[in-house]
């Protein structure tokens, strides 16, 4: 028994926050995209190894380009947790690697804004609910 009797609308699904949830792309591409934030606390130290891993790679861009390179090895390493229907060019499967992920952000930075708004909309993680209620 706890203090708040209206919150439960505002827990989170830690499975959902973890494994992520399902982002469809089209052509059978599907991403699961973990919160970022929420249940998904790594985020917040493992970005920091992340930068320092890129310092030599960043050192000579601009700001605005660090930023953004950075946000985008964030988001394929600790915000994309699995995929299904991405291909080789000879029509292979691609089991998900943060490398590939990184390609596809590169290639699609329209796919990567979409990652990050689903990433970061806390309605997707939120717990089922029965609606009956």
């Amino acid at each position: 028994m706890g203090i708040l009797g209206n919150i439960d609308d505002l827990a989170l699904d830690e499975n959902k926050s973890l494994d992520g949830v399902p982002l469809e792309l089209g052509a059978g591409r599907v991403i699961w995209v973990r919160q970022a934030g929420g249940h998904n606390r790594a985020i917040a130290w493992q970005g920091a190894a992340i930068a320092e891993r890129m310092e030599k790679e960043l050192e000579p861009l601009e700001a605005r380009e660090r930023d953004y390179r950075v946000h985008r090895a964030l988001t394929a390493e600790l915000l994309i947790a699995r995929w299904e229907g991405f291909e080789s060019a000879t029509g292979e499967p691609v089991e998900y690697s943060p490398e590939a992920a990184l390609e596809l952000l590169t290639a699609s930075p329209d796919t990567l804004a979409q990652v990050q708004e689903m990433a970061s909309s806390t309605d997707a993680y939120r717990l089922a609910r029965d609606k009956k209620k």
